[in-house]
């Protein structure tokens, strides 16, 4: 709680023209001058803010409070005593002018002084816009960085599924040349079982015309037969040649469905079929066709090396060229870090200059208030002991302010009793209820084992019934077997003479009969005691279990009672560490804010010194920052176009070739020799290819790390620049706050410098945004003071020297 001190000397007293003439012409004291204990009867208007406290105004005189006049002083004009009177009116009134005159002057310059504050804290606050932008900027240049990478490696995948593209053409063209081979085979087989056909045929025909020719003079009928014979093997070769124009047929249904290379293998075909049946140029043909294969495998082998050779050229280029671009990187960054420490050198440089300018105007600003100090002292000397009487009355004021607070705390300490009174009354309800609860559960559970009992009892008794009905029933089945047992007796006697011979086996039957009943009733007998043994041993453990639940009810009844009592305790303890608590925080915060007072207004010397020192070097730093950042993206820009561009292109004449020689038709192979050289010399390329991709992706993917790792390099300078600038502008003092004067727990200092080591602008801070601060400056009360200090209980200022922020409700120490 904060007490305010109103005093008429204050500088917010209205002083009309005509109250001030009236004053100086009767030369007493105006309505406008009260006594002090006025102030206690006074209700205090609501507290509105404004920009500024109205420092125009002049102060009354003061006059004695309580002075002893004699009587009929006013009555007698001509008396001692009256021009007495007057004279020291009239001295003290120059005196108190000479007094209104000075205390206008430090009213006006702490005026001034706050509108510089003003006037600075509205620079500060375009210059963190400013750097709000440029981190804005950074950020920008930071996505579009991550977007380029984006592009490159969207590229980089492209080109692998390019090249696996490639790959699967390189492997279907495989496939292609596979199918071709073995069909090649399959005629050759055909023409080899052709030429076969052919061969037996001629001999027979040779034959033949042996015969014929020794039989033209034999007879007529032998020319007829071998005309017949004639007809027969024209028509036998006809067949011979549909079946081969058919078998052509089937071959070009096949080959229509290929590319170039079928297209000529169904030349080459025609061809041979035209050549079988020329024989003896078939095996020149064969010759050429291999010599011009070999030739063109040759050539195809000479192209592929040319193209690794360029590619490992080519590769060697880039190579050398990220070599010299890591150099000249390097170069810039050194570069970057000398210009950097050129630019500190300067800066402590200047902060120095500044320093020792800051300290020979102290010094004379400290002599100056020597000087002034040594005329005030004459006339505070008079002053003092006007003011001692007032300065008891203002005491008394304040012991009196203090028994308010002292009675108020005594109050809330009596609520506080009365609202413990009523929560233990409360408690002892709640307990009370509890027992209750406890007590009608004890009971059901009581009721509940009486039930039981009676109940087991019951089902004992009807045990014991059916126990003793059964008894009764064997007693009775006892009873009429001995009666059945007597009169077949007593028959056998009657019929023994009849049956003497069967007495035997009638003994036999009767020995069976008791036998077979004996053991019956000894197995009921063994049966019923089971059961009963089984049913007394049920019967205990259902005693058993319910005694044990009723024992665990109890304990758990008795655990919640002591956690019950424990909460009670820990919420006493609370309450009173909470009443210590708020006492301490009360005579702290007074005891604190009465000091700070005191030192506000060397603290608001020292934020305007630093506030121009960091104004005047901010603009230059963050331009110098901000060429530099400019450059190094157009440098990184122009770098990562340039190597796309190279990477479209090779990937463009890559293409080609692999257009080129997938276009290029394949010879046509005779011999098996011929076809096993062209598949070897097929599998050397396949592995001469594969080498060279592994080699390539390799190389891609070792580039790719580079640059990554090249990225991440500038990433961290990029941070290192930012650290810098942050660490620059965090040497700019903070703005001023305003808080509550009732917040004891809020520890400013703590809260600022959290922010602080973040880097977190004040307007982006958690503080910031959760008080809701306003544009400008406002002062609920006017500012009153003593010493001529501006201070005010609603408005603190939060000030810095170097890099220790200060409030006014906190002690102010001075940095090591």
């Amino acid at each position: 709680m904060s007490t305010r001190l109103d005093y008429p000397y204050a500088t917010d007293l209205e002083a009309a023209g005509s109250k001030k003439k009236a004053q100086t012409v009767t030369g007493r004291p105006t309505g406008r001058s009260r006594p002090v204990h006025w102030q206690h009867n006074r209700e205090l208007p609501p507290p509105q803010p404004t920009i500024l406290p109205n420092v125009v105004r002049s102060t009354p005189p003061p006059y004695p409070v309580k002075e002893m006049i004699p009587y009929n002083l006013l009555l007698r004009s001509n008396s001692p005593v009256n021009i007495r009177a007057s004279a020291d009116a009239y001295e003290t009134e120059e005196k108190m002018r000479v007094m209104e005159s000075r205390l206008g002057l430090t009213e006006k310059s702490n005026r001034a002084l706050l509108e510089e504050v003003l006037r600075l804290q509205n620079e500060l606050r375009v210059l963190v816009a400013q750097n709000e932008r440029a981190i804005r900027d950074e950020r920008n240049a930071r996505t579009q960085l991550d977007a380029s990478v984006n592009i490159v490696n969207d590229l980089i995948s492209q080109l692998a599924s390019r090249i696996k593209g490639a790959e699967d053409r390189l492997n279907d063209e495989r496939g292609a040349i596979s199918t071709l081979l073995s069909q090649t085979r399959g005629v050759e087989q055909a023409m080899k079982a052709s030429q076969q056909e052919l061969t037996i045929r001629k001999d027979q025909h040779g034959g033949k015309l042996l015969e014929l020719q020794t039989k033209v003079i034999e007879s007529d009928r032998a020319r007829e037969q071998l005309e017949r014979l004639l007809y027969n093997m024209t028509d036998e070769l006809r067949l011979v040649r549909n079946k081969l124009d058919g078998q052509q047929g089937e071959f070009q249904t096949m080959l229509t469905d290929l590319k170039l290379r079928s297209r000529r293998l169904e030349e080459e075909n025609k061809l041979q079929l035209d050549a079988l049946r020329k024989h003896g140029d078939a095996q020149s043909h064969s010759d050429q066709n291999t010599t011009y294969l070999r030739g063109q495998v040759e050539s195809r082998l000479s192209e592929l090396r040319d193209v690794i050779v360029d590619l490992r050229g080519r590769q060697d280029v880039e190579i050398n060229e990220r070599r010299s671009l890591e150099q000249l990187l390097q170069q810039k960054v050194n570069e970057l870090h000398m210009a950097l420490g050129e630019q500190n050198r300067k800066r402590e440089e200047a902060m120095h200059a500044l320093d020792m300018i800051s300290r020979e105007r102290e010094h004379a600003a400290d002599q100056e208030k020597i000087r002034l100090a040594n005329k005030l002292t004459e006339n505070l000397e008079e002053i003092n002991k006007r003011l001692i009487n007032k300065e008891i009355k203002l005491r008394e004021e304040i012991q009196d302010k203090y028994q308010q607070l002292e009675k108020v705390l005594q109050i809330e300490v009596d609520k506080r009793a009365h609202h413990e009174v009523k929560m233990r009354e409360e408690n002892d309800e709640r307990w009370g209820l509890l027992k209750k609860l406890c007590e009608e559960e004890l009971n059901a559970i009581r009721e509940a084992l009486k039930t039981e009992r009676g109940k087991n009892k019951e089902s004992v008794h009807k045990l014991d019934e059916s126990i003793s009905l059964l008894e009764k029933q064997l007693q009775e089945m006892k009873r009429q077997s001995d009666k059945v047992i007597a009169a077949e007796i007593k028959s056998r006697k009657e019929h023994e003479r009849h049956t003497k011979e069967n007495i035997d086996h009638v003994h036999e039957k009767l020995q069976v009969a008791t036998a077979t009943l004996q053991q019956a009733i000894g197995g009921v007998n063994g049966h019923l005691a089971n059961h009963t043994e089984k049913m007394r041993q049920e019967l205990k453990g259902m005693i058993e279990v319910s005694e044990q639940g009723t024992t665990r009810a109890m304990t758990d009844l008795d655990v919640r009672m002591q956690s019950l009592k424990q909460k009670v305790g820990s919420l006493e303890a609370a309450l009173d560490h909470r009443i210590a608590e708020a006492t301490a925080a009360l005579a702290q915060n007074i005891r604190e804010k009465v000091e700070s007072i005191s030192l506000w207004q060397d603290v608001t010397s020292q934020t305007i010194r630093e506030l121009n020192q960091s104004i005047q070097q901010m603009p230059n730093d963050i331009y110098a920052i901000e060429e530099k950042q400019k450059l190094l993206r157009s440098e990184l820009e122009s770098r990562v176009t340039s190597e796309a561009e190279s990477r479209i292109r090779d990937v463009e004449n890559l293409k080609q070739e692999l257009t080129i020689l997938s276009q290029r038709k394949q010879p046509q192979a005779v011999t098996q020799q011929d076809l096993q050289e062209v598949q070897g010399t097929v599998r050397k390329l396949a592995e001469s290819i594969q080498t060279v991709k592994t080699v390539l992706g390799m190389k891609i993917q070792s580039e790719q790390k580079l640059r990554i790792s090249g990225i991440e390099d500038l990433q961290t300078q990029i941070n290192s620049l930012k650290t810098l600038i942050g660490m620059h502008n965090a040497v700019a003092p903070v703005p001023l706050y305003m808080r509550a004067d009732g917040d004891a727990a809020f520890d400013l200092d703590n809260f600022i410098r959290r922010d602080e080591t973040a880097g977190i602008p004040y307007r982006m801070s958690s503080y910031g945004q959760a008080s809701g601060m306003p544009e400008k400056i406002t002062a609920t009360q006017p500012m009153r003071s003593q010493r001529g200090t501006p201070t005010g209980p609603k408005a603190l200022f939060l000030t810095g020297k170097g890099d220790r922020f200060t409030a006014p409700g906190t002690r102010h120490q001075k940095p090591g």
